[in-house]
């Protein structure tokens, strides 16, 4: 059902701790589906690292992953990677959203 977590929080009956526990347990049957991946050996990860790099070579790309489209940044980060966790944070009104906007403008132009 999809709103299990929700329809049990509206419930005054149900225990806060039982709650956490299951909300808990939903988000790791989540995770765990969505992320579950076979093991790979050490060997094979270092083959392809080292693909990736000769790819990387050969376009004489300055940047391992597709650049955000400021330099700085790209110059720190080496572009997006296929592996990273963004999070932009700041106050409100400071211009997040502007400055996603404009690094999703820079991807169409670069694709």
């Amino acid at each position: 059902m999809k709103y299990e977590i929700i329809e049990k929080s509206y419930d005054e009956t149900t225990d806060i701790f039982e709650l956490l526990d299951y909300t808990e347990s939903k988000f790791f049957e989540i995770t765990s589906f969505k992320f579950k991946k076979e093991f790979e050996t050490v060997q094979s990860i270092v083959l392809q690292a080292i693909d990736k790099i000769k790819k990387n070579a050969s376009l004489n790309n300055k940047f391992s992953g597709i650049p955000y489209g400021f330099f700085k940044i790209d110059e720190i980060t080496s572009g997006l990677q296929n592996y990273d966790l963004i999070i932009f944070a700041a106050r409100t009104g400071i211009g997040k959203t502007a400055f996603i906007l404009s690094i999703a403008n820079n991807r169409i132009v670069y694709l």
